[in-house]
This record gives C-alpha cells, structure tokens and sequence, in this order.
C-alpha cells in the first residue's frame, strides 16, 4: 500500500511539477516510476542508493537533466531527489533529476 501511495504521489507531483516548472518532453509524466532523495553513489562500483535502497545502474545509464537530455553522471549528488526506471534485474537504465526546487515529502 505504501508503495502504491508512492507512485500516486510520483505520478501527481511529476505532472503538477511538468506544468509548474515546464520540465522537458523527455520527462515521465503519467509512468508508475520509483523516485527519492540519492544517499550515496559510488560509481566505480556502478551502485547507487535512493531511499535508504541500493541499486546497481547500467553501463549505458543516461542521467537527463531539466537543462539538457543527458548529462555526466557525476551530477548524480546525495540529497539531489530523482526518479527513476528500473528493468527486471532492479537495475537503473535511466534516471532524471528533478529540479532543485522538487521537494518530494509534500
């Protein structure tokens, strides 16, 4: 149910940020996607931890930005919120941050 109430939250603060902020085409609006604040990135072991959950993103990760399709990795900082998609293996194929204004408790 948490869960559940997650994605809704998600789903409801992306499409109310996507028209506030004007965020780019190339943002999930309406897609059941994970998301939370970053705690830790150690990319020499392509892991990642988003709230309090560790991950394990691609090779061929593709970081977008609201400036930019796709940008380096290393803006990847604890505290920054993103979301995120995942395949089957629980790795992260794609990751999009969101504007430094987003504060995902609300």
């Amino acid at each position: 149910m948490k869960l559940v109430a997650r994605i809704l939250i998600l789903v409801t603060a992306l499409a109310s940020t996507a028209m506030a902020q004007n965020l780019p085409s190339y943002y999930p609006v309406g897609e059941k996607l994970d998301y939370g604040p970053i705690d830790q990135v150690v990319t020499a072991e392509h892991r990642i931890i988003i709230d309090d959950s560790s991950f394990v993103f691609s090779a061929d990760l593709v970081v977008h930005s609201p400036e930019s399709y796709s940008v380096s990795r290393a803006r990847l900082r604890p505290g920054r919120w993103v979301t995120f998609r995942v395949d089957n293996n629980r790795v992260i194929t794609e990751i999009w941050l969101m504007p430094i204004t987003f504060d995902g408790y609300r």
